[in-house]
């Protein structure tokens, strides 16, 4: 296929300052440059939807300034899921001029960012794959940083190879009903669908939630459901837990009894929180703090205590592994209705949507 017409300018959203609270902090700018590749493993993607991450939604305020500034000055496009088509490559690039992609930047240690018309992608380093055809534009966006964190968070923490895969065993996704939660409900059930997984999560998205291939939904506001649920289940039974709400680590002491005393896994996310800044002495107190609580439970607890960090994603395994679960239906995108897709203008929006954590599987935005 030949080179599309490529323009010199683009739309898209730049950080224009750090420290300073939204909306002040991004930009929808119109008249920007169109990125130029500089590198043969280099593709240059012309951006059909992005996905919305909260890294994204912590950058502006100096969370991983330390990373972000090194490899991208300010002003900078943020962004990090993408699927789009390729309208220009390097010739070392196994793609096609003319195919249709997604995955998911290398943040934070990449250049280009995702919320715009265009961005290269260096396809020796980011996470990319043919798009599956059933998937739309929309759908492919929503997989990126979340469904690599989730294959993370239980295939390699929980130490699944394909010899043990058709092992049955008892899993809990705290955070169920949010992107990597979402995704991890999906990715257990795929490995084996004998496998018993519960989710936790509001109650209010419980349907949701056992759509996705759920056993059982445990409500987290619903304290005496919550409390019944861990005094109920037998003690050292469950295989792996994994807690999906960035950041924070509440569940650990109620349920970390349930998991069993050999060969398991707690394991949860951290990713741009409020303790990246390392420049700043509480921030970094707070980073020596989470260090040594796991180390702590690393050498006192009988299971495995695991942090899963949404900067250094699977990338390698998003081809070979996780496409495919998408090509064979054996996951699917958690877009639950028509509000969870925004135009690209609307990016502050989003942002501020899902700061809430109180969102129900991915947002996205689509980019004209």
């Amino acid at each position: 296929m030949s080179q599309a017409t490529i323009p010199s300018t683009m739309s898209g959203i730049q950080l224009l300052n750090y420290g300073t609270p939204q909306p002040s902090s991004i930009y929808y700018n119109k008249d920007l440059p169109v990125p130029e590749m500089t590198r043969s493993t280099e593709a240059l993607i012309r951006i059909k939807a992005a996905g919305v991450n909260p890294n994204e939604t912590k950058e502006p305020s100096e969370n991983i300034k330390i990373f972000t500034s090194c490899f991208s000055p300010l002003p900078h496009i943020i962004g990090a899921d993408f699927s789009g088509v390729i309208v220009d490559k390097g010739r070392d690039v196994k793609f096609n001029i003319g195919d249709q992609v997604f995955g998911t930047q290398p943040f934070p240690f990449c250049v280009y960012g995702t919320y715009a018309q265009y961005t290269v992608v260096d396809t020796s380093e980011a996470a990319i794959a043919i798009k599956p055809k059933h998937l739309s534009f929309e759908q492919a966006a929503s997989a990126g940083m979340a469904v690599s964190t989730a294959y993370r968070g239980i295939v390699d923490n929980g130490l699944i190879v394909p010899a043990t895969m058709r092992a049955r065993r008892k899993i809990i996704i705290v955070g169920a009903s949010g992107g990597v939660g979402s995704y991890s409900i999906q990715i257990a059930k795929a490995i084996n669908p004998e496998n018993l997984v519960i989710g936790i999560c509001s109650g209010k998205n419980a349907g949701f939630v056992k759509s996705l291939g759920a056993d059982k939904v445990i409500d987290y506001k619903d304290k005496k459901a919550y409390d019944a649920f861990v005094d109920h289940s037998v003690k050292g039974t469950f295989d792996i837990i994994f807690n999906c709400v960035v950041g924070e680590d509440y569940h650990y002491q109620k349920l970390s009894s349930l998991l069993k005393k050999k060969d398991s896994v707690y394991s949860f996310i951290v990713g741009a929180t409020e303790n990246i800044d390392l420049p700043y002495f509480g921030s970094s107190f707070a980073e020596f703090s989470l260090f040594c609580t796991n180390t702590y439970r690393n050498v006192f607890a009988t299971h495995r205590y695991s942090v899963v960090n949404t900067f250094f994603c699977s990338y390698a395994i998003f081809e070979s592994k996780i496409a495919p679960l998408f090509e064979n239906g054996k996951i699917r995108a958690p877009i639950v209705d028509s509000d969870s897709v925004m135009p690209l203008k609307e990016a502050i929006k989003a942002q501020e949507l899902l700061s809430t954590n109180r969102t129900v599987g991915k947002i996205v935005l689509t980019v004209d």
